[in-house]
């Protein structure tokens, strides 16, 4: 084929084939996106510090963005913006909100998982599988799935006792069935190799991948609901496991 783009969370190490869930997304025949990849390398190669403001690449129902963003604050942090277009009542019902997220920590983690629990409280079902979250965000999950707000698991999962994980979700991403904006009858992926830590937002080259397409929808649920069956339910007093 020509002009593909591939997006993935893995890294190209051991652990990434064989220690954790990653996806990756293959785009083709789509110029503007490729171009836009390819700009971005070339700035990479170059070695040119990163500008404070958003850069992103829009081409058909794909929506790429690049970081760092030097400047970025909770006020112009992508990610949160997109979570704050998600409503609870949509013409598929109540919205579901879907996150298989690995590194989950700090104030920018904080912040995003306060806003994803202002969904749930809004209506939104949300279902949430976690890697390697801080102890505080940990503990503040388990709380709420205790309280009934959210469905949670572990996906780590330690098999020789030897105090590591050979097994966790390494993938970053949030899909959403409802209402986003003004759409009704959303389906959407957002994924990409963005953690949700400041690092990832201000200090690392990231990339992420807005998808808006049922069919990738439909692909990335059923990969969640299988990374779901080999994880953990929690809080374990609840669910007797």
């Amino acid at each position: 084929s020509h002009h593909v783009v591939m997006v993935s969370s893995s890294n190209l190490n051991r652990g990434g084939a064989e220690l954790g869930w990653n996806d990756m997304y293959l785009v083709k025949r789509r110029k503007g996106l490729y171009r836009g990849f390819k700009a971005m390398h070339r700035l990479m190669t170059d070695d040119v510090r990163a500008g404070g403001r958003k850069v992103q690449v829009k081409d058909g129902p794909y929506l790429a963005r690049f970081f760092p963003m030097r400047d970025a604050s909770r006020s112009t942090d992508p990610t949160l913006r997109d979570l704050k277009r998600i409503r609870c009542r949509s013409a598929l019902g109540r919205t579901k909100v879907h996150i298989s997220m690995f590194y989950w920590k700090g104030k920018r983690g904080a912040y995003l998982l306060d806003k994803v629990a202002d969904l749930a409280r809004h209506g939104c079902k949300v279902q949430i599988i976690y890697g390697a979250p801080s102890k505080l965000l940990a503990e503040r999950m388990r709380k709420m799935a205790r309280r009934h707000l959210i469905d949670l698991w572990d996906s780590r999962w330690d098999h020789n006792d030897d105090g590591w994980n050979e097994v966790r979700t390494h993938a970053k991403y949030v899909l959403v069935k409802g209402r986003v904006g003004k759409d009704r009858r959303a389906y959407r992926v957002w994924t990409g190799s963005q953690n949700w830590v400041g690092g990832s937002l201000f200090r690392s080259d990231e990339t992420t991948l807005n998808i808006a397409l049922r069919s990738a929808y439909v692909d990335y649920k059923s990969n969640w609901a299988n990374i779901r069956n080999h994880s953990r339910r929690l809080p374990y007093d609840v669910y007797g496991r």
